[in-house]
């Protein structure tokens, strides 16, 4: 039987960490896949001196198989697939997940200081925000960039067993980064001439600059923090950049709190703590690589200063390839202070980004938790384990959202909103160039042709089906435009229907759900228009359903159930006349055309309108436009629903391009509407604050949250008799005839058994 063997790597701390010998060894202890199946373990030693070896500090994971050079074999069947799956992902979640941890809390650093800045006034938040957004954010980004060259030398270093060469390369990137942030300091001394210069309000641009002159420590804080983290990063020692975030960034909302609030520094307070935070972070993973990482610090070395130039030359090209998509964001922002209230646009858009900028750090975490994966198995000479990690990432990161298309379909709707507000040439130029949300637009438009193209095959098959078997089977609007002929004879083609499908999910995928949650919300605050909705409903089921109440909750409500409730059509155009789905909208002039104000509109221009405003002028609605007022509504003469005129409500679009889905939205708002009412009272959260959204779509910004109560239905029942009988009586004391009495004696005895 052959004896099981392991190899071993010698070399001294004085060379370039390469190898000197390899030697095969008799292996006491042998990592076993089964009870009859050793493997092959590979162990580096590094002397320090001689005869005297540091830990190991690298060795390949369990294995599916033998092989010569410890890499994963080819996989050849589903329990192998599935066996590397599971180490892959379970490699991969441990470093991705602290490391992505550690990224939001930094990046809650540069958040939380334009919260509490936020609180001192709105010219102080937009003049923090442009210095955080545009200098510090292009410092950052351009010396994150610098510092990613770190990230593949170490990996590869520290999977080939050159361990000692880690702390050889950090401090060559600290040297390197240093130099940059002397280069970078025009820009923090000169940034409000500069401000200026692109176009900011002098007033913003100044305290800006005042700012941005008293957060110059940090950038040479980021000077040590980054080489210090791909260190750290590059051997998976991943949990203590967790944990150094985190204390960080509790320590760094406590000196805000304590700077701004306590002892009113204001906007000095709030760049002392950004510096003390930023320099804690670097310290703090400074002092953990100096007492705790032994093998691959021994302290300051000459080696630092050889190969700088291939180094810097490697470290700018990565800077520029990170940086590209972060001074996108930076410039969004300072065409923002070309706008109308600079003041006011800069601190909304600030806010903004930093959401967008929350939202991306998973990713971040992933990215750089893959990096290391590769890096590692390449320098291990494992190529088929650093594929495989490849591809389980990208494979966890497409399941990552649970709905591919939902999730493709706001990426397309934000990637369109971005279009809204750059200029035309700069998204085009992005477009061309493949970069920011325009990648992102492509990719989610490809992903949703094809979510449609399935939806349409499988409709076609049913379709097929339906006819050689006769029986009727879906007769909804797909099935219909297929089975129709265009004015050739011909059926459609599937880009036509595929458009069909589209426009009827566009229409209909959130316009109606955000209707139904600005009508709860204003139906929860006008108790008077609840209890007239919900007595329509119950009289309308009172007469096509019968006595017995429970039978009301048992099916939704009929198309003629739903078509009778015309004081409920009235309460939700009303909601849409104050909160239309769509606040705004554009429309391409084709000719050269004047409108009936006499303004001239040329030739391919646009024309935006505000819909939500048109919804509030006193000079169509009066007085009480502000009001929710159902009844304006509704004829005073015959309690009939008045459809007004479509260019005075324009929520769903006028003229020849009127929404095709509007009676179809209104089906679906009364039908959803009808059925919460009848079985639930809502009522607002305590402490739930409703706000708008900015979007293409009028979303609330934190969502509609409500408690929920059972409806009494008895009880709404015998309020009804009630009326009933007092208006009887009224009748017979105004002296009306007995006929008249008699019938309405009969119809409260009607009801009063209804009650009982």
């Amino acid at each position: 039987m052959e004896t099981p063997v392991r190899e071993e790597r010698r070399s001294t701390s004085s060379s370039s960490g390469k190898p000197l010998q390899t030697i095969n060894v008799p292996a006491d202890d042998v990592i076993e896949s089964g009870p009859s199946s050793p493997l092959l373990v590979r162990v580096s030693v590094f002397e320090t001196e001689p005869n005297e070896t540091t830990k190991l500090h690298h060795a390949p994971s369990t294995l599916i198989g033998k092989t010569d050079d410890d890499d994963f074999p080819p996989i050849k069947t589903f329990s192998d697939a599935k066996f590397v799956c599971m180490v892959e992902s379970s490699k991969l979640w441990e470093i991705a997940a602290p490391i992505a941890f550690n990224i939001l809390c930094n990046y809650g650093v540069n958040s939380f200081t334009s919260i509490f800045v936020g609180h001192i006034g709105d010219l102080e938040l937009s003049a923090v925000a442009i210095s955080l957004s545009v200098v510090s954010n292009f410092s950052f980004g351009f010396l994150l960039g610098m510092a990613s060259a770190l990230e593949t030398l170490c990996g590869q270093a520290f999977g080939a067993g050159q361990i000692e060469m880690l702390g050889v390369y950090m401090q060559r990137s600290w040297l390197i980064l240093i130099g940059t942030c002397f280069c970078l300091l025009p820009l923090y001394v000169y940034a409000t001439p500069l401000l200026i210069l692109l176009g900011q309000e002098p007033q913003i641009a100044e305290i800006s600059g005042k700012f941005t002159a008293q957060i110059i420590p940090q950038v040479f804080a980021l000077a040590i923090n980054f080489p210090t983290k791909k260190f750290l990063q590059s051997q998976s020692k991943v949990g203590i950049l967790a944990w150094i975030g985190f204390v960080a960034l509790t320590l760094h909302i406590f000196i805000l709190h304590l700077f701004i609030n306590v002892f009113k520094w204001g906007l000095n307070g709030a760049a002392a703590a950004f510096v003390a935070s930023a320099w804690g972070i670097a310290i703090a993973q400074l002092v953990y690589v100096v007492g705790w990482c032994k093998d691959g610090w021994r302290g300051l070395s000459w080696l630092a200063f050889q190969d700088v130039w291939p180094f810097l030359k490697l470290s700018f090209a990565s800077a520029v390839m990170l940086c590209l998509e972060i001074w996108y964001f930076m410039t969004i922002i300072v065409l923002t202070g070309h706008l109308e209230d600079p003041v006011l646009a800069v601190g909304s858009l600030s806010i903004c980004m930093n959401i967008n900028g929350w939202e991306g750090m998973l990713f971040i975490g992933i990215n750089a938790a893959i990096s290391v994966r590769v890096s590692n198995e390449l320098g291990s000479g494992h190529p088929r384990a650093a594929k495989y990690s490849v591809i389980v990432t990208v494979i966890e990161s497409l399941f990552i959202g649970v709905n591919g298309f939902a999730s493709a379909f706001d990426r397309a709707t934000e990637a369109s909103l971005q279009r809204f507000i750059l200029p035309e040439f700069l998204w085009r130029i992005k477009k061309w160039l493949g970069l920011g949300l325009e990648v992102s637009l492509n990719r989610s438009l490809g992903e949703i042709e094809g979510y449609l193209d399935a939806v349409i095959n499988t409709r076609k098959q049913e379709l097929l089906s339906q006819q050689e078997s006769g029986v009727q089977g879906h007769d909804d609007l797909l099935s219909r435009f297929m089975k129709k002929k265009d004015q050739k004879g011909q059926s459609y083609s599937e880009g036509f229907l595929r458009h069909v499908a589209l426009n009827f999910i566009l229409a209909g995928r959130d316009t109606s759900s955000v209707a139904l949650s600005w009508f709860f919300w204003l139906v929860m605050t006008h108790p008077t228009v609840e209890e007239k909705i919900v007595r329509e409903i119950c009289s309308v089921l009172m007469e096509t359903r019968g006595s017995d109440v429970s039978s009301w909750t048992e099916e939704p409500l009929g198309f003629d159930e739903v078509d009778r409730l015309v004081y409920l059509k009235a309460a939700l155009s009303e909601t849409l006349r104050l909160y239309p789905s769509v606040p705004e909208d554009s429309k391409h002039v084709v000719n050269d055309d004047i409108l009936p104000d006499g303004t001239f509109v040329p030739a391919g221009s646009s024309v935006t309108y505000s819909i939500y405003a048109a919804g509030r002028m006193k000079t169509t609605w009066g007085e009480d436009c502000l009001e929710f007022k159902p009844e304006r509504w509704i004829s005073p003469e015959d309690g009939k629903f008045v459809n007004h005129d479509q260019y005075r409500f324009v929520a769903f679009n006028a003229g020849p391009r009127i929404c095709l889905g509007k009676d179809l939205a209104y089906l679906q708002m009364k039908t959803i509407a009808a059925a919460v009412l009848l079985r639930h009272r809502l009522t607002v959260a305590p402490g739930h604050k409703v706000e708008q959204k900015m979007s293409l779509t009028l979303f609330m910004k934190k969502g509609l949250v409500v408690n929920v109560h059972k409806r009494n239905l008895e009880g709404i029942v015998k309020s009804r008799v009630s009326t009933e009988i007092n208006d009887v009586v009224a009748a017979g004391l105004n002296g009306k005839c007995k006929g008249v009495i008699g019938e309405g004696v009969s119809s409260v005895n009607a009801a009063v058994a209804v009650a009982v």
